[in-house]
């Protein structure tokens, strides 16, 4: 019941009817997951080795594909470069805990995310939504879904007072650096900003890939802003590229009397875009 529940938030960020391909020798694994899918509306084929893939891939085009790297009669990478080169595919392939680094490396060069076992059907749809979330940030065209409720209601913050207010109208305590992290945010909302343009901005210096500052404070802002940080919202996780905010803000510049107000506004881009969850 607590899964079907959890499963339920994919309703609006699987496409309706999407054409997804398992393949895997786990014929419990496959049946799992594909009744999870089957629950969200999606058309799922089964296949149980990579000659039975390759022929289904030949008469039907995927939205999605999710192979086991060990098949009975092939790899499941090499399935996945020749089965479709369309960049629009989401690729995903389950390793084992004990493959090589170099196993690993070819699958993400061939453009998957690579799963390590032992993976849960929760697990693996959760996996599935990020993948999916992170193209619609990247190719907001192609997506639509109505606004969520939730960002509707901006953000409003003070910047000579340094109170900053959550959709809910409450005021939120933050340290020096969380409100100016988030400020950083709300001023280029449905902007991707890297790692190393935080970094700079709210340390002062070039973000190199063994600093974690970064991610922690990201992550200690979720905490603050976000009605589930497990489930993000607001702050989304952009993969190979850093994060984005996707919610709205008013910043009120002064602490005059009348202080000038900057309203930032959805981009015309994102207007009928929906964003969830992304960790």
């Amino acid at each position: 019941m607590e899964q079907t529940e959890r499963l339920a938030t994919f309703d609006q960020l699987i496409p309706p009817e999407s054409k997804i391909l398992l393949v895997d020798a786990d014929t419990a694994f496959l049946e799992e997951v594909s009744k999870n899918l089957k629950l969200h509306k999606s058309i799922v084929h089964v296949a149980h080795d990579m000659q039975s893939a390759m022929s289904m891939g030949l008469t039907c085009s995927y939205d999605i594909v999710i192979a086991n790297a060990d098949l009975p009669d092939g790899s499941g990478i090499h399935l996945i470069r020749s089965i479709k080169s369309d960049q629009s595919v989401h690729k995903f392939v389950i390793v084992d805990n004990a493959s090589l680094v170099a196993l690993k490396i070819m699958a993400l060069e061939a453009g998957a995310d690579c799963l390590s076992k032992p993976i849960t059907s929760g697990e693996l749809l959760l996996r599935i939504r990020h993948r999916i979330e992170e193209d619609k940030l990247l190719s907001p065209g192609k997506y639509y879904y109505p606004r969520e409720e939730a960002q509707e209601a901006p953000f409003v913050i003070h910047i000579g007072k340094k109170d900053i207010y959550g959709p809910n109208q409450e005021p939120l305590k933050m340290t020096t650096n969380e409100f100016q992290l988030m400020t950083f945010f709300a001023r280029h909302c449905f902007e991707t900003l890297s790692r190393d343009d935080i970094c700079r901005n709210i340390f002062k210096a070039p973000w190199n890939y063994d600093d974690r500052r970064v991610d922690n404070l990201v992550a200690k802002v979720r905490k603050i802003i976000e009605p589930n940080d497990d489930m993000p919202s607001y702050i989304k996780t952009v993969r190979n590229r850093g994060y984005v905010f996707v919610g709205t803000a008013e910043i009120h510049e002064t602490t005059d009397a009348h202080p000038s107000l900057t309203v930032m506004e959805t981009p015309k881009s994102a207007e009928n875009l929906s964003l969830s969850t992304e960790t």
